[in-house]
């Protein structure tokens, strides 16, 4: 969701759901706040691309990747752009963290739109997580 001065994007993960709050009216990371989960994050616009800008980790155990932690040095520029013919956004990102990462982690994914396509919900729990376990 889109307003003047903010965007804001519901998550479910593993977690549960989570909303996650982006300034978009130009204001600098706080520096009032206590670090956390999703950090601090501002974002921009230019042109037609979404910049995201977060800092103010906080240390978690899977923060840069799934047993990969991060610490309170963690900063994240994540820039989101429709492709060329709309049916679609490529993600790209830019992930330091001095503490865990010798070098900062740099990658594009791209997502397709496919209304075709039914959502397919996957539970989290022990029968799904047998099924990446290696024996």
């Amino acid at each position: 969701v889109q307003t003047a001065t903010e965007l804001v994007f519901l998550y479910d993960d593993y977690t549960g759901n989570f909303f996650r709050v982006v300034p978009i009216d130009g204001r600098p990371h706080r520096t009032d706040v206590e670090p956390g989960y999703l950090g601090d994050a501002i974002g921009w616009w230019e042109d037609d691309v979404l910049v995201i800008d977060t800092a103010h980790y906080a240390e978690h155990r899977t923060g840069n990747a799934p047993g990969l932690p991060s610490g309170r040095q963690r900063h994240l520029i994540e820039r989101f752009e429709l492709t060329a013919d709309r049916s679609g956004l490529t993600y790209t990102f830019w992930n330091e963290d001095p503490e865990y990462l010798v070098e900062p982690m740099i990658g594009t994914l791209d997502w397709t739109y496919r209304p075709d396509l039914p959502f397919v919900y996957i539970p989290c729990d022990l029968e799904t997580a047998r099924r990446y376990r290696e024996e």
